[in-house]
């Protein structure tokens, strides 16, 4: 595959990137700042920072460090004050400044700093007011380490104030505007920084766009081109100019490879070699907006474009390394990284927003999902990672892939059989009828094909295993009808062959606006077991798990349909029965399924939960396993699915895990039995492979489309205990649940993604265990995000006093306020 065969875009907006937004590297270039937010790009973490102040990286050695620029006025027009901070240890201690700087008698808003730049080594800062704000406000030289700060000067109208290249002067440009308007009055002066002294001061009257001497060759843009001035003793000779058919931003020289580049107003970027020829040597596609901002670290050139794209460039190799595509909403700032070769490593969240574009032909990212989703490829070509670290990545591809059957490949390939047609510009956008019938054909030059693969929203349109079709060489007509869901639906189709090849998946949106709008019903299957055939292993508080939520959900929804099986109605039998149950649900209906029990694992086979009648000793007799689990949720109509596992080694399924951690001082009641074990104690690189592989990957893999969230991960314990009256995810689960529903008391009832869902329960288990119990998604559905709404009255659940309060009744006491349900099952 060719350098530059793949793009990837958006099918959502991007942030709008501003002349002024914030963006810097720091001195290694392992950190990048873009608008309030810094990513690391040796782990690919990130933090916010405060969005109101100009910020700048400073040094990365151990933990990165930066600086703000802070201001204080009333905004009466009578006072105003600016002074830095130090922020250290990736943010977590601050350190301020000596000195205030404040307005005297002057306009404070002419007088408070805005702009801020650093010197080469950081060392140094300079702040200054905007342009045209400088009278009686001089510059400021910041000394990052002690934290002092010197005025610069007086303050003077149009002045700015910058540091020389090699960091060690500080010029200070001002001018005043002749009469003529295309010529200027400018004082220069030069200022030593140890100790700040002026060295010397010149005026002259030159053209508004003329260039400052400081002793290094300086490069200039003209439109379209790059004109390269020599230094002769403070005096600039224009030496070359370098062409360019496209409109120029930002010029750079690099020094160690004797190369111009320069960024255009179409988002490319030329490289000249300086003593060669005048045309560029080289240009790459960087960006699809105009480039708006260049940093240069080392060999690396650092580019964003207005669109909010960041590129990272090899200077010497002339080649792109990593693009980053960004997409900021008001949660923060989410990434996909990609490589020119098209391998990517993307937010799960994002897995919907994005699509592969390939001769003018638009592909989803689950086409290349399992060969192009590399992490280790993306970490690689950015040079920040240890090579311990990417050699771990690696074997965490490997290990899914091995999961998933798939042979590994060097390259994403794009599949040619068997190919699906239809007609899909006549689709119609909106529709008023639930049921849509969907024409294609498809067709196979090397066998017949089998299987049939449809999914709307994720979630399939029938069983996970697809359905069993027939078709040859020849194309054959397949009629499909397919239930909507209201509002958005977004359906991909792919068929399978006899030699176990995949089409290229296609999808297409719909969206469904039915006459009249729904309520939202919500399916809650409970299974919690307490007391067990063996009883020596009987919980306390896994039955009343169960019931509490079953209790709650009445408090979040129009409708509450319940079934709970608990202790001996808890067979296996029973369980797998709820199937049948969950049939009677209808597309737009959220089912939940949660289970409260022990937990084990035995190696070779995995997970198994524990029903009643559970053989401790042998747990494949009579244990849950995943599957079973997932057969539950299969080929139902709803498909906002979510299951919740609070048992012991229910966060992953790692067949070669033999031993468990032992129990933590004080704890006595955990949710796992035993792990049977035949084999040896799987290494620490092959564990931490496979926890990486469950988290960094977005799971596009063929399931049933529920989101899933487990209590904690195959080797730890799930906990439960007197102090939270339930198992502590369950007790997690419930209190996340009522913070998100209100966490804005001036706008109400507030609707619930299941990935804030997910991310409290994270934290606040991990809080209540002090980090003994770690809950883990085995699998999400990176298509939907489900949305729990109720319209109706205003509950809210105060689970410490064992209130509820009602809008129109005021305060009851739980036990007298029955939650709206229609059709409770329950067994006990």
């Amino acid at each position: 595959m060719n350098e530059g065969a793949f793009t990837i875009t958006w099918s959502i907006p991007s942030p709008l990137i501003l002349q002024n937004t914030n963006f810097d590297i720091s001195t290694s270039g392992r950190y990048l700042l873009i608008g309030n937010h810094v990513i690391d790009l040796k782990e690919i973490a990130q933090w916010n920072i405060n969005k109101y102040n100009p910020t700048l990286l400073l040094q990365d050695t151990g933990s990165l460090k930066w600086v703000e620029l802070i201001s204080d006025n009333d905004y009466s027009g009578r006072k105003g004050a600016f002074s830095l901070i130090r922020l250290e240890k990736n943010g977590r201690d601050t350190v301020f400044a000596r000195k205030w700087f404040r307005a005297e008698n002057v306009d404070p808003f002419a007088y408070i700093h805005e702009d801020i730049i650093s010197s080469p080594d950081k060392r140094w800062v300079i702040t200054s007011p905007k342009s045209g704000k400088g009278k009686n406000s001089p510059p400021v030289l910041w000394d990052t380490q002690s934290m002092e700060g010197k005025a610069i000067g007086t303050g003077k109208e149009n002045q700015t104030a910058y540091f020389s290249e090699d960091g060690n002067t500080i010029i200070v440009r001002s001018y005043k505007l002749l009469p003529n308007a295309v010529e200027k009055n400018e004082t220069i002066e030069y200022y030593s920084i140890q100790p700040l002294t002026k060295k010397k001061q010149f005026q002259r009257v030159v053209a508004l766009d003329a260039m400052v001497p400081d002793g290094k060759d300086l490069y200039k843009i003209i439109n379209r081109n790059v004109e390269w001035y020599e230094n002769h003793n403070d005096s600039l000779q224009l030496k070359r100019r370098y062409f360019s058919r496209d409109y120029l931003e930002y010029v750079t020289y690099h020094k160690s490879s004797d190369i111009i580049a320069a960024g255009t107003y179409s988002g490319s970027i030329h490289f000249w070699e300086r003593k060669g020829a005048s045309s560029p040597v080289t240009s790459l596609n960087a960006h699809k907006a105009a480039i708006v901002r260049m940093e240069t670290r080392g060999d690396r050139l650092f580019t964003l474009g207005a669109d909010g794209s960041i590129t990272i460039t090899s200077i010497p190799d002339k080649k792109i390394l990593v693009h980053i595509l960004t997409l900021q909403n008001e949660e923060g700032i989410r990434m996909a990284f990609y490589t020119p070769e098209g391998y990517y490593k993307a937010d799960p969240a994002l897995t919907s927003s994005l699509h592969f574009v390939k001769n003018g032909s638009v592909y989803p990212l689950s086409s290349f999902e399992y060969q192009g989703n590399r992490p280790d490829k993306v970490y690689g070509a950015m040079g920040f990672s240890d090579p311990g670290f990417i050699s771990i990545l690696k074997q965490s591809w490997e290990t899914r892939l091995k999961r998933a059957g798939i042979k590994a490949e060097e390259r994403p390939i794009l599949p040619t059989n068997p190919v699906i047609e239809w007609d899909r510009k006549n689709i119609p956008v909106l529709v008023r009828d639930s049921i849509f019938n969907l024409s294609l054909r498809i067709h196979d030059n090397q066998t017949t094909t089998n299987t049939l693969f449809v999914r709307i929203n994720g979630v399939p349109e029938g069983p996970m295993k697809g359905v069993a079709i027939q078709s040859s060489v020849n194309p054959t007509l397949q009629q499909l009808p397919l239930r909507l869901n209201e509002g958005k639906n977004r359906i991909s189709v792919s068929a399978l062959n006899a030699k176990g090849n995949e089409s290229v998946e296609q999808e297409f949106e719909i969206y469904y606006q039915p006459k009249e709008k729904k309520k939202v019903r919500v399916f809650y299957a409970g299974i919690g077991v307490s007391s067990y055939l063996d009883s020596n292993y009987n919980l306390r508080y896994a039955a009343k798990d169960v019931k509490d939520i079953s209790e709650r959900l009445g408090s979040y929804f129009d409708s509450v349909f319940s079934y709970t099986l608990t202790n001996e109605k808890a067979s296996k039998k029973n369980i797998l029965e709820l199937h049948e149950w969950l049939k009677k649900t209808s597309t737009d209906d959220i089912v939940i399924l949660s289970l409260s029990g022990h937990g084990l694992i035995e190696t070779g086979k995995g997970f198994f939960f524990a029903p009643h009648e559970m053989n401790f000793s042998e747990p494949s007799q009579a244990g849950i396993t995943m599957s079973d689990l997932e057969s539950i949720l299969d080929d139902i109509p709803a498909r906002r699915r979510l299951l919740l596992i609070d048992a012991c080694h229910s966060g992953e399924e790692w067949s070669d895990t033999t031993q468990i951690n032992s129990l933590p001082p004080g704890v006595s009641i955990t949710r796992g039995g035993k792990i049977k074990s035949t084999a040896n104690t799987t290494s620490d690189t092959k564990r931490q492979s496979f926890l990486l592989m469950k988290e960094i990957f977005s799971d596009l893999s063929r399931g049933n489309g529920a989101f899933m969230i487990s209590a904690a991960g195959s080797t730890e314990f799930a906990y439960e205990g007197k102090e939270w009256n339930n198992g502590v995810f369950t007790r997690s689960f419930l209190e996340s649940l009522h913070e998100l529903r209100y966490r804005d008391s001036f706008k109400g009832p507030l609707p619930i993604r299941v990935s804030d869902l997910r991310k409290l329960i994270y934290e606040k288990v991990r809080t209540l265990t002090r980090g003994m119990q770690n809950p883990t998604s085995r699998q999400e559905n990176g298509w939907w995000d489900g949305t729990y709404l109720r319209k109706d009255v205003d509950y809210r659940c105060f689970f410490e006093t064992g209130f509820v309060w009602n809008r129109i009744k005021g305060f009851k006491e739980i036990q007298d306020e029955q939650p709206i349900q229609t059709g409770i099952y329950n067994w006990d």
